[in-house]
């Protein structure tokens, strides 16, 4: 007799779960990774601390651009008092100059000194924000020596061991990978 109802086919296959979302997570600078805070299987949130790299070398970098800027401030002071001394002698050549008191060398020599002056106090000032610039540029290289959780979810894969130096220069290496495990997938083949 015929009724109404489902039919189902069923067909066997070997397919592969993996995650609707994934991450991996690589190191953006060089050196040795010195410490993993996560294992795999761990749950993480994002912004969590996951890696550190030893990060000695951008300590260095940072610190020797912040010695230089103070260098180069504490200059600033000696370049002002040269400027504020080259305007009092320009202004005292001007003054002479109007009383046919001196020599045309000697006012060309004050002009002169005034905008070599001006040129050199201009000139730190832009080494200054030039330094401050390289000074950002290796705080951000300091701070990806920590690496963090881009997003939430769990630990799949470690690819990277504690000690293990990793080279950013060629590629960006791969340490670990974070996967959402809330929505899986299948990936088979069906005849």
């Amino acid at each position: 007799t015929a009724t109404i109802g489902s039919i189902e086919n069923t067909i066997s296959s070997a397919g592969t779960l993996k995650p609707s979302e994934y991450v991996d997570v690589g190191a953006q600078v060089s050196g040795q990774l010195e410490k993993l805070y996560v294992e795999v299987g761990d749950v993480v949130e994002a912004g969590q601390l996951l890696a550190e790299i030893d990060a000695r070398t951008q300590q260095s970098r940072v610190e020797a651009s912040r010695a230089a800027i103070e260098a180069q401030e504490a200059q600033i002071n000696s370049r002002e008092a040269v400027l504020a001394l080259a305007k009092t002698n320009a202004e005292r050549q001007e003054r002479l100059k109007a009383a046919d008191a001196t020599s045309q060398l000697d006012y060309d020599t004050a002009i002169s000194n005034l905008a070599s002056a001006e040129a050199g106090l201009i000139q730190l000032q832009k080494q200054i924000t030039q330094a401050r610039a390289s000074l950002v540029s290796d705080e951000t290289e300091l701070e990806f020596a920590r690496i963090y959780a881009p997003m939430a979810g769990t630990v799949v894969s470690i690819e990277m061991n504690e000690g293990r130096t990793l080279n950013a220069n060629q590629q960006a290496p791969t340490i670990l990978r974070l996967a959402n495990l809330s929505t899986m997938t299948v990936e088979a083949e069906i005849s």
